[in-house]
């Protein structure tokens, strides 16, 4: 199987774990949808059990540094179509990473 299914024009959530754990994105220093802008120092250890996708990672708003678990989401709505917001396991995500 492959990370795009072809039969519908959705990516699969696994492609984008691979784009994480590669950080293929923009090098440097990347917008966030609150403005502040964002910079990856640890991606975190990618999670194989449920709860968020990555634990422990290290990021940068601004100038603060940000430690927590990272979920990543073909769409920002996945994160309350998926009920995240009342799952206890999604309390220390500091990022939600959109495609």
């Amino acid at each position: 199987m492959t990370d795009f299914d072809h039969t519908s024009p959705r990516v699969r959530e696994s492609l984008l774990a691979q784009i994480w754990k590669g950080q293929w994105l923009q090098k440097g220093p990347v917008p966030a949808s609150d403005s502040r802008m964002v910079r990856v120092r640890s991606i975190g250890i990618e999670n194989k059990d449920s709860g968020p996708d990555f634990l422990g990672a290290m990021i940068v708003l601004d100038d603060e540094i940000v430690t927590g678990d990272v979920e990543l989401h073909v769409k920002s709505s996945d994160w309350r179509s998926h009920g995240h917001h009342l799952d206890p396991h999604f309390n220390s995500v500091v990022l939600q990473v959109v495609l």
